[in-house]
């Protein structure tokens, strides 16, 4: 398809198809695969916690309160500091 023909998009209307477009859809897509690779890490970094929870004898209820309580702390961490998700990530002890 060249600059020239036009295609028509859901409201009817005639548009250009440009290269500018592709890049959009293209970074657009990116983005979603990081996202979606992001929570898929997270989740499993949860269920990993909920498990040893559950192996401790804690009731559903507790668990689920705490995977919640985590989820907050997690996110409000991130956003606060400005900071990409590290599953392997261990704060350094802090000495007496």
């Amino acid at each position: 398809m060249n600059s020239r023909e036009t295609f028509r998009g859901t409201g009817g209307r005639k548009g250009k198809v440009n290269r500018d477009s592709h890049l959009f859809i293209d970074v657009l897509v990116l983005l979603i695969n990081r996202w979606l690779s992001l929570f898929y890490s997270i989740l499993l970094h949860l269920q990993a916690f909920a498990d040893t929870l559950k192996q401790n004898g804690l009731a559903n209820m507790q668990i689920l309160g705490a995977v919640m309580r985590k989820l907050l702390l997690l996110i409000r961490t991130l956003v606060i500091h400005e900071l990409d998700y590290d599953p392997n990530y261990a704060p350094c002890p802090q000495s007496p």
